[in-house]
């Protein structure tokens, strides 16, 4: 965001009764706001003067970048639905550099809202290689993220469902070096 940006952000919840516009509070907004997209912040905005249209909290920066995060975290589970993303096998594994790269680049672009094919476009240049479009369902695992840090995982993994009683940790990996080899064969 820039300073235009933070000042009509201001504006807009001190105009909805979430807090106080004073001379130069967009200097210290902005410390904390630079970093992430206007778009963002100003759908985050939307959503907190929907929920909290009583007045009686005062909307602070924290607030908003919590919102944001939300914001981006929905549009990446959106296309995903919670899977692990893997990036594509032409990519070495052990290119630890390119292999960051695809994967950062491929959830910050969902985050900014791009489509698929966009989001895998901008993370093959990023990462140096040619670019590879894969059906939405090599996306979606056997297991999500959110099944692996809660500690349900053994309840999907090919292991529990033959009858073998596994740990969370022991499902997951499990599951990940499945989803490893899927992607490698």
């Amino acid at each position: 965001m820039n300073k235009q940006e933070t000042v009509a952000l201001i504006a807009l919840l001190d105009r909805a009764g979430l807090t106080k516009a004073r001379q130069g509070m967009e200097d210290a907004w902005l410390l904390v706001l630079e970093p992430f997209r206007a778009q963002d912040a100003l759908e985050a905005a939307r959503r907190i003067i929907a929920t909290r249209g009583d007045g009686n909290t005062w909307v602070v920066p924290g607030d908003v970048i919590a919102e944001i995060a939300l914001v981006r975290r929905e549009r990446a589970y959106a296309v995903t639905r919670g899977a692990l993303v893997m990036p594509p096998p032409e990519i070495d594994p052990d290119d630890v550099r390119a292999y960051d790269t695809w994967l950062k680049t491929f959830v910050r672009s969902l985050g900014d809202g791009m489509q698929l094919k966009d989001a895998e476009q901008a993370a093959a240049e990023a990462a140096g290689i040619a670019p590879v479009h894969r059906a939405i369902e090599e996306y979606r695992g056997e297991m999500s993220v959110r099944q692996i840090e809660s500690g349900n995982a053994g309840t999907t993994c090919q292991a529990a469902q033959r009858g073998h009683a596994r740990s969370g940790a022991a499902a997951a990996r499990e599951a990940l070096e499945a989803a490893i080899r899927a992607v490698t064969e």
